[in-house]
């Protein structure tokens, strides 16, 4: 399944959206971090639209190695802000996720699905899950905090 974790009012058709908040439209409303301990296993791709960058640092980077720690191999995970796309590979990087790369936002189908025009977002990242259990070269993260969501 295709999932838009951290949906807000990006609903997206033929993707299981997910968002806590149960002011917005979604197919699940759970805590993304709750649906990822849950239901990882079940996700061929993963898009967080601006969800990265609404949450704390910290719990960004917990996030994304909950994900890396979780999905199957071979599971696409991307992601844009309206930041900076030195941050969001930061981000990727200190969860240690293999092979991120920059996208471009024209092209990638979930921000185009997501609007009628032009994109909001200025930046995003794309990277493969490597699987459970597999070996990753950590990163230092010390300058995140205590942070875990495991």
């Amino acid at each position: 399944m295709r999932v838009n974790l951290g949906c807000g009012s990006y609903y997206l058709d033929g993707w299981l959206n997910v968002d806590a908040d149960v002011d917005v439209r979604a197919d699940v409303h759970m805590d993304p971090v709750d649906f990822v301990r849950h239901s990882a296993d079940q996700a061929d791709e993963v898009y967080l639209g601006d969800y990265l960058e609404r949450i704390p640092v910290g719990d960004a980077v917990a996030l994304l190695t909950l994900l890396r720690e979780r999905l199957a191999a071979g599971t696409v995970v991307s992601a844009v802000v309206a930041g900076d796309q030195h941050w969001l590979l930061d981000v990727f990087g200190q969860a240690a996720f293999p092979g991120t790369e920059p996208i471009d936002l024209d092209d990638w189908e979930p921000t185009r699905a997501a609007l009628d025009g032009p994109t909001p977002w200025t930046s995003g990242a794309r990277a493969v899950a490597p699987g459970p259990g597999a070996a990753v070269d950590v990163a230092d993260r010390s300058d995140v905090g205590p942070h875990t969501l495991r």
